[in-house]
C-alpha cells in the first residue's frame, strides 16, 4: 500500500513513525497505525486547536521560513465547509 507522503515524512527525521505506521497498515490495523502518528509529528505538520495554537503553529513554521501556508478548514457538525472557511480567514487573517 503506498502511503501517501510517507517518505517525504520519513526523511523528515520520521522513519521510525513511517515504519510502524506502515507496519500496521499492512496488517489491517487502523488504530495501530493511527497511533504511530506521534503527538510531535503532528505538531511538526499539520495545525490542530484553538485559534491560539494554531496561530503559535503559523508563527512557528514563519519564524523556520516557511512563506506560504495552507489552510484547510473542516467541516464541523452542521457548519458548512464555507462557514468554517470564512470564520478560519476572519479569525486567523493576518491585521
Amino acid at each position: 500500500m503506498q502511503l501517501g507522503h510517507a517518505k517525504t515524512f520519513a526523511a523528515s527525521g520520521y522513519e521510525e513513525e513511517m515504519r510502524r505506521l506502515a507496519k500496521a497498515y499492512s496488517r489491517g490495523d487502523t488504530s495501530v497505525a493511527m497511533a504511530a502518528l506521534t503527538d510531535v509529528l503532528l505538531d511538526d505538520v499539520v495545525l490542530l486547536g484553538s485559534p491560539a495554537r494554531i496561530q503559535e503553529g503559523i508563527d512557528r513554521f514563519a519564524q523556520a521560513g516557511v512563506q506560504w501556508i495552507t489552510l484547510g478548514p473542516q467541516a464541523v457538525a452542521t457548519e458548512s465547509l464555507a462557514r468554517r472557511a470564512e470564520r478560519v480567514i476572519a479569525t486567523l487573517a493576518p491585521r
